[in-house]
């Protein structure tokens, strides 16, 4: 599941195929961490880089990827171009 913003409750009930009654009850025994804190709050929001945890088993545990380029002579910063190499073309390559 890609996510960009959700609510805890609805995010592990797709994730781990429960229900939102069990997930309330999860929450309620204290067995889940978001970004190392115990999560208490099925409203709470989280994002696609939140750490998720249940029962010390990660469920989600994206980070973010920086990444600093000397755009070569010739290379134009787009996504597609069809008639130059692009910047992400050379992220392609390595």
């Amino acid at each position: 599941m890609s996510i960009s913003r959700a609510r805890l409750d609805r995010f592990i009930s797709e994730k781990c195929q429960l229900n939102r009654k069990k997930v309330r009850l999860l929450l309620a025994q204290k067995r889940v961490m978001v970004d190392g804190v115990i999560a208490t709050d099925i409203d709470q929001p989280i994002n696609k880089f939140s750490h998720i945890s249940l029962d010390n088993q990660i469920i989600q545990d994206h980070q973010a990827l920086y990444i600093m380029l000397n755009k070569p002579v010739g290379v134009v910063c787009a996504t597609k171009d069809e008639q130059h190499k692009t910047v992400i073309d050379l992220l392609d390559e390595s």
